[in-house]
């Protein structure tokens, strides 16, 4: 009760699935600080991050088809030749709770800073991606590669390319973690 929500959230990607109507990351972006916001009540950020994962998937069911028929548009954009971009979001939820600990708590690279009285700059985490030597090694346990700044891995015959290991919107890739450090 009384706590107060701020959330960042990223989209990365979007298709077009028909003429007005596109899903993947921009849309992703919305729903999950929508979520976050709403269920500002429950403490522990990694129940938060599935709820908002969830209702991803739930919101962006286009009507009349089933999810199904629309996941490889949702999740993938056509960069080049036989390889694809990811769709998806991150998010970083900051929650103050009067009289109890504050929490911080991210997926991706959308990071907070913590800025003490005396002006220093405090980073609250490390992204989520290629500069982070505890994900790459996740990842490439995962069986992912990691090359020009990406994590590459397979889906099906495309090849997937990604900038962050953890993000909301990116389903059927068990790699891709939505679960906050």
């Amino acid at each position: 009760k009384n706590a107060v929500v701020f959330c960042v959230a990223d989209g990365h990607g979007s298709t077009k699935l028909r003429e007005g109507v596109a899903a993947g990351g921009y849309e992703c972006a919305p729903i999950a600080c929508h979520v976050a916001v709403a269920v500002h009540g429950i403490y522990d950020p990694l129940h938060v991050f599935r709820q908002c994962h969830l209702a991803i998937r739930e919101k962006l069911v286009i009507p009349g088809s089933f999810w199904e028929d629309n996941v490889q548009l949702i999740r993938t954009q056509r960069r080049k030749e036989g390889e694809t971009l990811t769709h998806g979001c991150t998010l970083s939820i900051l929650k103050i709770h009067p009289g109890r600990q504050s929490t911080f708590s991210f997926v991706g690279d959308s990071l907070g800073v913590w800025v003490t009285s005396d002006g220093t700059i405090v980073p609250l985490g490390r992204a989520h991606g290629t500069k982070n030597s505890d994900e790459v090694n996740r990842m490439r346990v995962a069986g992912v590669k990691v090359s020009d700044g990406y994590f590459q891995f397979n889906a099906g015959r495309s090849t997937m390319r990604a900038a962050v290991s953890r993000s909301l919107g990116h389903f059927g890739i068990a790699s891709m973690l939505v679960e906050p450090e």
